[in-house]
């Protein structure tokens, strides 16, 4: 193939925009472990403030939790 000065200039246009992309996809994927990171700090936070409200009333908090917190449950008794 004979490079010319149009070959050259696409080939330089693609290679930016792949890594355009991977740029793109790098943001997207540390968003949305950014994300998840909040949402199980911050459902950490609840349940144990909410522990916390049970032992201040003079009560046993019951936990039930699943992985990262994310769904929880408290019975104070």
């Amino acid at each position: 193939m004979v490079y010319t000065e149009y070959n050259i200039k696409s080939a330089g246009k693609e290679v930016s925009h792949k890594m355009i992309k991977r740029k793109k996809l790098f943001l997207l994927c540390l968003m949305v472990l950014a994300l998840l990171t909040l949402s199980a700090f911050l459902n950490y936070n609840s349940l144990n403030y909410t522990k916390n409200a049970c032992t201040e009333n003079n009560m046993t908090p019951k936990v039930d939790k699943s992985f990262f917190a994310f769904y929880w449950n408290v019975s104070c008794k």
